[in-house]
């Protein structure tokens, strides 16, 4: 009684059906009845009853299973077999697709329901089919199936690299084994995709030519680039090589183009400088003058890369100082020509800031003979307009005593990049260079003539002064001195009393340069202003106290522009404003002793603490002052001795908060109701008293294990409230127990985390660091922010059984159904973890035993 589908009478006898039957499960039944008398003892007899399952004429059709599975392999030729249904039915049957056959896949012959495919499958276009099946019977009854088609992935697409060009760089002086960087300091990673999946999505990456795999190995299975021996920037700064991908399927392919590489190796300080010579001989010909060039010595420095800047300075030899050598070329100049001595021998060093050589300087000096040859006038003169760039003729020097066909040189001794000498014709040209007067009024040229006869006798040589003069333009404004401007004026001031002096200067020279001065807005009926020296006097005596008064003072300069109309002379001068704060007091009130004070403080300054300002007033009358704030002073932060003026500190101050505070002090007399008031501008000066602080206190973030080698997994962002180097902030990893740093890096300066390495969820699910950030403050100060990472698992690993091989025993009268084995399986992936399905793969062609997919438990 398989399933107890029946039952029995226990009185009478008769067998009903318990249980719907179904005869695609099975088709007869052997019973086996046994009764039993009341008796002492009871006697029993049994009997078989055999029972035969048929299908009623009306019945609708049965398929042997609800659910079928099938698998095929894409790209496979065009009628392939797929699927065999087969259902029970009285009658004829007819089999149709209903649903699932997405762009018409798939056909079933409608008698036998046999699925076939109609047209080539492709797994990167769909992976599965779901299809549902109906059968009907003659009568026109129906039953439904559903049938899954998974479509197996063939290694039929070649990998693509992303990018065509990936650049790098890493230090000459990285360790053997330093990762490749990009401009963003995150890893240089080649990546590459396949639409195919599995083994066959799997790449591998190499390095085609034979001169970079020396020096750098590529991960196969991640693309990340490493150092494999010491690099030399100097022997090789660039690599340029190629990188193959193929995958791992059968047949294995590679992708059609390959990937260019090109990485640079920057340089380090690691090599010392060179003079091209050892030692230098050069000949000085006296008389000499000052700035004339003796000789210009070169240096080389194999780091040409690092941007260091190679220095020159003589360091013996050079007895009074009489030379001296420009940091920068190298160009030995005559400096004090009354101090050198017959036989100068310098000693010269070169360096880069690390390393240094030396060079000797032989100078044989020579006094210059008459030789015949000279200037035609012992002095040139000429002229340029400041602020002029055009090219042009400053003078023409020519000598006299030249022989015929005499080839004379002329240069000039002292050089500059302001002029330059035709060399045969001796004219004296400027360069183009703006000239400033401001900067340098004059400029005197040593020019040289010099000439070798073809005898090889000595050279016969003159020198001459060539004066340039920088001729001013009014390119200056005027410019006050002695800022700010505040005046206080007693209410008993007399017409013609001097109140104050305001003054201007201007760097232009001659009318240019001179200033005049005039009341352009404010009170011109009480004040006025002398043009040539800036005083400011009372026009008429004051009325009232306690008043005050704002004068806009404008200084103008007697520039001059000349038209080209009939030669008109224009006046434009160039013009300068500032104001003038004056207060009438009456002859009792107190005077202070300037007309404003400003102080600075740190922000961390102590509580009660003095400020460095003194502020000091007097009565006219000798009597005692109290002194008050009376403005600007709005939460309290400062207090004020009332006897002796001193301020002090009494709240905490905050340069984030505010920079700067305007307090008005007011002196007042202890006896009549007159007082004096004056401005105290007070600097507040950051501290570093603001650690950084992150966005968030904790991270949460999800990477899967499959991502890429140098991958962006999260950017943490801090604030510094502070100002300056204060503010700024760099970040760091802290170590940990699970060595997080080895699979994490930090950009320094914008906190963006990259992965260093690939992850492993099978090593570690989960990883937990704390970035630090840091600003750049002495002390420095800092903050932290802690981030979990959870590392997704991705199906990396096959199912492992637990023992390669069972055994078991079975007695060859064994019932249909009995069980025989478990096998056991386990997968390290989490997430196959609970999703193993077993099957019967070979051996089982008589269909003797089954499995259950989910349990493994296995009966016959």
């Amino acid at each position: 009684n398989v399933g107890n589908v029946f039952s029995i009478d226990p009185e009478i006898g008769t067998i009903h059906v318990a249980r719907e039957l179904d005869y695609s499960v099975m088709s007869e039944y052997t019973l086996m009845v046994k009764a039993i008398d009341g008796g002492s003892p009871p006697l029993f007899s049994t009997i078989h009853v055999h029972i035969m399952v048929t299908m009623a004429d009306n019945a609708p059709p049965r398929f042997s299973k609800q659910e079928h599975a099938a698998e095929i392999y894409e790209n496979q030729p065009i009628g392939t077999y797929v699927k065999h249904l087969e259902a029970r039915s009285t009658s004829s049957l007819f089999f149709e697709i209903m649903d699932g056959n997405k762009d018409d896949m798939f056909f079933i012959n409608p008698s036998t329901g046999v699925i076939i495919t109609k047209r080539q499958l492709d797994y990167e276009l769909n992976k599965f089919y779901n299809l549902t099946v109906e059968a009907t019977n003659m009568a026109g009854a129906k039953a439904l199936c559903n049938v899954i088609v998974h479509v197996l992935d063939r290694n039929d697409n070649a990998p693509r690299f992303t990018q065509p060009l990936y650049t790098g760089s890493v230090s000459e002086a990285a360790a053997i084994g330093s990762l490749v960087l990009t401009n963003t300091t995150a890893p240089l990673v080649i990546t590459a995709r396949d639409q195919d999946s599995e083994l066959n999505a799997l790449l591998s990456y190499d390095i085609i030519e034979t001169l970079p795999r020396k020096f750098f190995h590529i991960d196969s299975s991640t693309g990340a680039i490493r150092t494999v021996m010491t690099l030399d920037h100097e022997q090789i700064s660039e690599f340029h090589f190629h990188v193959k991908v193929s995958d791992l399927g059968k047949p294995r392919l590679s992708s059609e183009t390959v990937a260019k590489v090109e990485i640079s190796v920057t340089d380090v300080n690691d090599c010392t400088p060179r003079f091209l010579h050892s030692v230098y001989n050069t000949t000085l010909l006296l008389p000499t003058y000052k700035h004339v060039a003796v000789l210009q010595v070169n240096a080389t420095d194999p780091d040409s890369s690092v941007g260091t800047t190679l220095r020159y300075d003589i360091i013996d030899g050079n007895a009074g100082n009489a030379f001296a050598i420009d940091a920068s070329t190298g160009v030995i100049t005559v400096v004090d020509p009354n101090n050198i001595k017959p036989f100068p021998k310098l000693q010269l060093r070169v360096s880069d800031g690390k390393f240094s050589s030396v060079a000797k300087v032989n100078i044989r000096v020579e006094k210059s003979e008459n030789s015949g040859l000279n200037f035609q006038k012992s002095v040139y003169m000429g002229t340029i307009l400041e602020n002029s760039t055009k090219v042009m003729t400053v003078a023409v020097v020519n000598v006299l005593g030249s022989a015929l066909n005499e080839h004379v040189i002329f240069t000039i001794l002292n050089p500059t990049d302001m002029f330059e000498i035709g060399s045969t014709s001796g004219a004296i040209r400027t360069t183009g260079q703006r000239f400033d007067r401001e900067v340098k009024d004059k400029y005197e040229l040593i020019v040289e003539a010099r000439s070798n006869d073809a005898r090889g006798e000595r050279p016969r040589v003159a020198h001459v002064m060539v004066n340039v003069t920088i001729l001013d333009i009014n390119d200056n404004c005027p410019m006050f001195v002695n800022l700010p401007y505040y005046a206080v004026v007693s209410v008993d001031a007399q017409k013609g009393d001097m109140i104050t002096k305001v003054h201007a200067v201007d760097m232009d020279k001659g009318e240019n340069g001179e200033v005049r001065y005039e009341l352009i807005k404010g009170h011109g009926e009480l004040f006025k202003v002398c043009r040539k020296t800036g005083e400011i006097t009372l026009k008429q005596n004051l009325e009232g106290h306690n008043r005050e008064y704002e004068l806009i003072i404008a200084a103008y300069d007697g520039g001059k522009y000349s038209t080209n109309n009939n030669n008109k002379i224009t006046l434009i001068p160039c013009s300068t404003e500032v104001s003038v704060h004056v207060k009438v007091i009456d002859k009792s009130m107190p005077v202070f002793d300037k007309q404003f004070y400003t102080d600075s403080v740190l922000e961390n300054i102590e509580l009660h603490s003095p400020l460095s300002v003194s502020i000091q007033a007097e009565s006219p009358l000798g009597r005692k002052l109290i002194y008050s704030i009376v403005k600007g002073n709005d939460f309290e932060e400062f207090a004020l001795d009332f006897n002796t003026g001193v301020i002090y500190v009494v709240d905490e101050l905050d340069y984030e908060q505010k920079q700067q505070y305007e307090l008005t002090i007011r002196a007042t007399d202890g006896v009549f109701p007159v007082y004096a008031e004056v401005l105290v501008s007070i600097l507040v000066q950051d501290v570093n008293d603001c650690p950084p602080e992150f966005t968030q206190d904790a991270y949460n973030i999800s990477v899967s294990e499959a991502a890429p080698f140098g991958t962006s997994v999260l950017k943490v962002i801090s604030r510094d409230n502070d100002t300056g180097i204060n503010q700024k902030v760099r970040y760091e990893i802290q170590t940990d127990s699970t060595n997080s740093s080895d699979y994490f890096h930090v950009d320094p300066e914008d906190g963006s985390i990259y992965l260093k390495r690939s992850l492993d969820h099978e090593l570690h699910d989960s990883h937990h660091f704390t970035v630090v950030a840091i600003d750049g403050g002495v002390p420095s100060l800092s903050s932290t922010a802690h981030v979990w990472v959870t590392v997704l698992d991705m199906n990396d690993n096959p199912p492992k059984f637990e023992q390669p091989s069972y055994t078991c025993f079975l007695s060859e009268h064994a019932q249909r159904g009995q069980f025989v084995t478990v096998v056991t399986a386990s997968d390290p992936d989490y997430v196959d973890h609970e999703r193993l399905a077993y099957t019967i793969v070979g051996g089982n062609e008589q269909q003797t035993f089954s499995i259950d997919p989910t349990t493994a438990w296995a009966p016959c």
